[in-house]
Protein backbone atom coordinates (compact mmCIF):
# COMPACT_ATOMS: atom_id res chain seq x y z
CA UNK A 1 0.00 0.00 0.00
CA UNK A 2 3.06 2.47 -0.40
CA UNK A 3 1.55 3.97 -3.24
CA UNK A 4 -1.15 5.43 -0.42
CA UNK A 5 1.24 7.84 0.66
CA UNK A 6 2.26 10.44 -1.10
CA UNK A 7 5.09 12.81 -0.76
CA UNK A 8 6.53 14.89 -3.32
CA UNK A 9 10.34 13.73 -4.24
CA UNK A 10 13.18 15.18 -5.79
CA UNK A 11 14.91 13.22 -8.59
CA UNK A 12 17.72 15.27 -9.10
CA UNK A 13 20.57 15.84 -6.25
CA UNK A 14 20.12 19.72 -5.14
CA UNK A 15 21.41 19.09 -1.92
CA UNK A 16 24.63 21.15 -2.76
CA UNK A 17 22.57 23.88 -4.22
CA UNK A 18 20.37 24.07 -1.09
CA UNK A 19 23.38 23.89 0.86
CA UNK A 20 24.31 27.30 -0.62
CA UNK A 21 21.57 28.79 0.21
CA UNK A 22 22.63 28.74 3.93
CA UNK A 23 26.44 29.29 3.56
CA UNK A 24 28.23 31.82 3.64
CA UNK A 25 29.88 33.52 0.46
CA UNK A 26 33.09 31.93 -1.34
CA UNK A 27 34.92 32.25 -4.08
CA UNK A 28 33.79 30.41 -7.14
CA UNK A 29 35.47 27.81 -8.62
CA UNK A 30 35.81 26.35 -11.34
CA UNK A 31 34.90 22.55 -11.94
CA UNK A 32 35.49 20.30 -14.78
CA UNK A 33 31.86 19.96 -16.94
CA UNK A 34 30.07 16.92 -16.51
CA UNK A 35 27.88 17.64 -19.24
CA UNK A 36 24.02 18.73 -19.43
CA UNK A 37 21.24 17.65 -17.72
CA UNK A 38 17.49 17.80 -18.19
CA UNK A 39 15.21 18.39 -15.41
CA UNK A 40 11.38 18.00 -15.60
CA UNK A 41 9.48 19.57 -13.59
CA UNK A 42 5.95 18.08 -12.77
CA UNK A 43 3.90 21.57 -12.61
CA UNK A 44 4.00 24.64 -15.09
CA UNK A 45 3.33 27.07 -15.23
CA UNK A 46 6.90 27.58 -12.13
CA UNK A 47 5.57 26.30 -9.22
CA UNK A 48 6.42 28.50 -6.10
CA UNK A 49 7.22 25.00 -4.28
CA UNK A 50 10.15 24.20 -7.38
CA UNK A 51 11.78 27.85 -6.42
CA UNK A 52 15.37 26.57 -5.22
CA UNK A 53 15.90 24.65 -8.76
CA UNK A 54 15.20 28.22 -10.47
CA UNK A 55 17.36 30.22 -7.71
CA UNK A 56 19.98 27.00 -8.08
CA UNK A 57 20.08 27.89 -11.99
CA UNK A 58 20.16 31.91 -11.60
CA UNK A 59 23.07 31.91 -9.25
CA UNK A 60 25.24 29.97 -11.02
CA UNK A 61 25.08 26.30 -8.54
CA UNK A 62 24.83 24.38 -10.87
CA UNK A 63 27.63 26.08 -13.55
CA UNK A 64 29.82 25.80 -10.69
CA UNK A 65 29.52 21.84 -10.16
CA UNK A 66 29.95 21.93 -14.23
CA UNK A 67 26.39 21.19 -14.79
CA UNK A 68 24.64 22.66 -17.68
CA UNK A 69 20.89 22.48 -16.73
CA UNK A 70 18.01 22.39 -18.49
CA UNK A 71 14.41 22.51 -16.58
CA UNK A 72 11.82 21.55 -18.29
CA UNK A 73 7.93 22.80 -16.47
CA UNK A 74 5.62 20.23 -17.50
CA UNK A 75 1.64 20.35 -16.60
CA UNK A 76 1.33 17.50 -13.92
CA UNK A 77 3.36 14.64 -12.43
CA UNK A 78 2.62 11.79 -14.80
CA UNK A 79 3.98 14.18 -17.96
CA UNK A 80 7.23 14.55 -15.88
CA UNK A 81 7.37 10.60 -15.58
CA UNK A 82 6.65 10.14 -19.09
CA UNK A 83 9.38 12.40 -20.09
CA UNK A 84 12.22 10.31 -18.29
CA UNK A 85 10.75 7.18 -19.54
CA UNK A 86 11.02 8.78 -23.61
CA UNK A 87 13.98 9.64 -23.06
CA UNK A 88 13.66 13.73 -23.39
CA UNK A 89 14.47 14.72 -19.68
CA UNK A 90 16.58 12.87 -17.41
CA UNK A 91 15.75 13.37 -13.62
CA UNK A 92 12.24 15.03 -12.85
CA UNK A 93 10.55 16.32 -9.76
CA UNK A 94 7.28 15.08 -9.45
CA UNK A 95 4.67 12.64 -7.23
CA UNK A 96 5.60 9.18 -5.51
CA UNK A 97 2.63 7.75 -6.75
CA UNK A 98 3.55 8.43 -10.22
CA UNK A 99 6.80 7.52 -10.50
CA UNK A 100 6.18 4.20 -8.50
CA UNK A 101 3.07 3.85 -11.38
CA UNK A 102 5.29 4.06 -13.96
CA UNK A 103 7.80 1.53 -12.35
CA UNK A 104 5.29 -1.01 -11.43
CA UNK A 105 4.55 -1.02 -15.07
CA UNK A 106 8.51 -1.78 -15.88
CA UNK A 107 9.90 1.63 -16.36
CA UNK A 108 13.28 1.87 -15.13
CA UNK A 109 13.30 4.33 -12.85
CA UNK A 110 13.75 5.27 -9.30
CA UNK A 111 13.72 7.49 -6.04
CA UNK A 112 17.04 9.17 -5.30
CA UNK A 113 15.58 12.13 -2.85
CA UNK A 114 12.43 13.29 -1.33
CA UNK A 115 12.13 16.69 -0.05
CA UNK A 116 8.44 16.22 1.39
CA UNK A 117 8.54 14.17 4.15
CA UNK A 118 4.77 15.88 5.25
CA UNK A 119 1.74 16.21 3.10
CA UNK A 120 1.19 19.62 2.46
CA UNK A 121 -1.68 19.73 0.89
CA UNK A 122 -5.20 21.49 1.87
CA UNK A 123 -8.38 21.00 0.56
CA UNK A 124 -10.22 24.43 0.01
CA UNK A 125 -13.41 24.67 -1.26
CA UNK A 126 -15.98 27.49 -2.00
CA UNK A 127 -17.98 28.13 1.56
CA UNK A 128 -21.26 26.90 0.01
CA UNK A 129 -19.69 23.38 0.48
CA UNK A 130 -19.32 22.68 4.46
CA UNK A 131 -17.14 19.69 4.29
CA UNK A 132 -15.64 16.77 2.03
CA UNK A 133 -18.77 14.74 2.22
CA UNK A 134 -20.52 17.74 0.19
CA UNK A 135 -18.77 17.00 -2.47
CA UNK A 136 -20.99 14.55 -4.32
CA UNK A 137 -22.08 16.17 -7.54
CA UNK A 138 -19.47 19.31 -7.42
CA UNK A 139 -16.29 19.96 -9.67
CA UNK A 140 -13.05 19.23 -8.00
CA UNK A 141 -9.79 20.50 -9.51
CA UNK A 142 -7.15 19.33 -10.52
CA UNK A 143 -4.23 19.51 -12.83
CA UNK A 144 -4.00 16.41 -14.52
CA UNK A 145 -5.55 12.59 -13.70
CA UNK A 146 -3.36 10.30 -11.29
CA UNK A 147 -1.27 13.29 -10.40
CA UNK A 148 -0.84 13.86 -6.93
CA UNK A 149 -3.80 16.72 -7.25
CA UNK A 150 -5.94 13.98 -8.23
CA UNK A 151 -4.99 10.85 -5.05
CA UNK A 152 -4.63 12.78 -2.55
CA UNK A 153 -8.48 14.51 -2.66
CA UNK A 154 -9.43 10.99 -3.54
CA UNK A 155 -8.03 9.29 -0.39
CA UNK A 156 -9.63 12.03 1.45
CA UNK A 157 -12.87 11.43 0.64
CA UNK A 158 -12.30 7.79 0.95
CA UNK A 159 -11.38 8.61 4.64
CA UNK A 160 -14.47 10.99 4.92
CA UNK A 161 -16.42 7.66 3.41
CA UNK A 162 -17.53 9.10 -0.17
CA UNK A 163 -17.25 7.56 -3.05
CA UNK A 164 -14.78 9.57 -5.30
CA UNK A 165 -16.60 8.64 -8.28
CA UNK A 166 -19.39 10.90 -7.48
CA UNK A 167 -17.55 13.90 -7.52
CA UNK A 168 -16.67 15.36 -10.89
CA UNK A 169 -13.23 15.78 -11.96
CA UNK A 170 -11.88 18.96 -13.96
CA UNK A 171 -8.09 19.30 -15.42
CA UNK A 172 -7.22 22.41 -15.29
CA UNK A 173 -3.83 22.62 -14.55
CA UNK A 174 -1.21 23.16 -12.17
CA UNK A 175 -1.54 25.19 -8.56
CA UNK A 176 -1.85 28.62 -10.10
CA UNK A 177 -4.24 27.43 -12.39
CA UNK A 178 -6.28 25.60 -9.77
CA UNK A 179 -6.02 28.62 -7.48
CA UNK A 180 -7.39 31.46 -10.18
CA UNK A 181 -10.13 28.63 -11.09
CA UNK A 182 -11.58 28.08 -7.10
CA UNK A 183 -11.26 32.56 -7.82
CA UNK A 184 -13.52 32.52 -10.70
CA UNK A 185 -16.04 29.64 -9.02
CA UNK A 186 -15.45 27.93 -11.93
CA UNK A 187 -14.83 24.88 -9.91
CA UNK A 188 -15.71 24.27 -6.80
CA UNK A 189 -12.36 22.48 -5.02
CA UNK A 190 -9.12 21.73 -5.11
CA UNK A 191 -5.91 20.29 -3.31
CA UNK A 192 -3.37 23.19 -3.18
CA UNK A 193 -0.22 23.22 -1.32
CA UNK A 194 0.08 25.85 1.29
CA UNK A 195 2.01 28.20 -0.69
CA UNK A 196 -1.05 28.49 -2.91
CA UNK A 197 -3.79 27.63 -0.46
CA UNK A 198 -2.81 30.88 1.40
CA UNK A 199 -3.40 33.10 -1.07
CA UNK A 200 -6.48 31.55 -2.05
CA UNK A 201 -7.91 31.97 1.55
CA UNK A 202 -7.41 35.47 0.97
CA UNK A 203 -10.98 35.32 -0.46
CA UNK A 204 -13.75 35.31 1.52
CA UNK A 205 -16.07 33.39 -0.18
CA UNK A 206 -13.43 30.22 -0.15
CA UNK A 207 -12.25 28.45 2.79
CA UNK A 208 -10.79 24.83 3.77
CA UNK A 209 -12.58 21.92 4.49
CA UNK A 210 -9.85 19.35 4.64
CA UNK A 211 -6.00 19.36 5.83
CA UNK A 212 -3.98 16.05 4.14
CA UNK A 213 -1.26 15.77 6.76
CA UNK A 214 -3.68 15.87 9.73
CA UNK A 215 -7.04 13.90 7.81
CA UNK A 216 -4.94 11.14 6.35
CA UNK A 217 -3.58 10.21 10.09
CA UNK A 218 -7.04 9.49 11.24
CA UNK A 219 -7.29 6.40 8.81
CA UNK A 220 -4.26 4.59 10.39
CA UNK A 221 -4.32 2.70 13.20
CA UNK A 222 -1.26 4.23 14.69
CA UNK A 223 -2.88 8.19 13.88
CA UNK A 224 0.83 9.04 12.52
CA UNK A 225 2.29 9.29 9.33
CA UNK A 226 5.10 6.98 8.04
CA UNK A 227 8.41 8.10 8.50
CA UNK A 228 11.72 6.87 6.38
CA UNK A 229 12.95 4.51 9.08
CA UNK A 230 9.56 3.11 9.06
CA UNK A 231 10.12 1.48 6.40
CA UNK A 232 14.50 0.59 7.18
CA UNK A 233 13.28 -2.35 9.38
CA UNK A 234 10.96 -4.49 6.71
CA UNK A 235 14.35 -3.41 3.98
CA UNK A 236 16.51 -5.13 6.53
CA UNK A 237 14.72 -8.02 6.85
CA UNK A 238 13.71 -8.95 3.31
CA UNK A 239 17.45 -8.42 2.76
CA UNK A 240 18.67 -10.56 5.62
CA UNK A 241 19.18 -14.34 5.31
CA UNK A 242 16.50 -14.49 7.91
CA UNK A 243 13.95 -13.51 4.98
CA UNK A 244 15.26 -16.35 2.34
CA UNK A 245 12.41 -18.49 2.87
CA UNK A 246 9.68 -15.33 2.16
CA UNK A 247 8.65 -15.36 -1.60
CA UNK A 248 5.49 -14.32 -2.68
CA UNK A 249 4.34 -12.05 -0.24
CA UNK A 250 3.56 -8.12 0.30
CA UNK A 251 4.56 -7.33 3.66
CA UNK A 252 2.49 -3.69 4.32
CA UNK A 253 4.49 -0.91 6.05
CA UNK A 254 1.07 1.20 6.11
CA UNK A 255 0.82 1.81 10.22
CA UNK A 256 -2.14 -0.20 10.07
CA UNK A 257 -4.39 1.36 7.50
CA UNK A 258 -5.41 -1.77 6.06
CA UNK A 259 -6.51 -3.15 9.43
CA UNK A 260 -9.32 -0.73 9.78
Amino acid sequence: MINRFYERILLVLAAGALAALMAAPMPVRSAPSVGKLVLALGTAPPDITAHQFYYALENGFYRDEGLELEIKPLVGDQSAVRAIVAGEADVAWTGFAASLQAIQAGAQLKGISSTGPKLDYIFVAQKSIASIRDLVGKNLGISTPGAVSHQVPRLMMEMAGIDSNRVNVVAVGGSAARVQALIARRIDAAVLNSSFAARALKYDYLHAIGDAAKDLVKGLALKRMGQPEDMVGACMFLLSDEASFVTGAEPYVDGGYLAQ
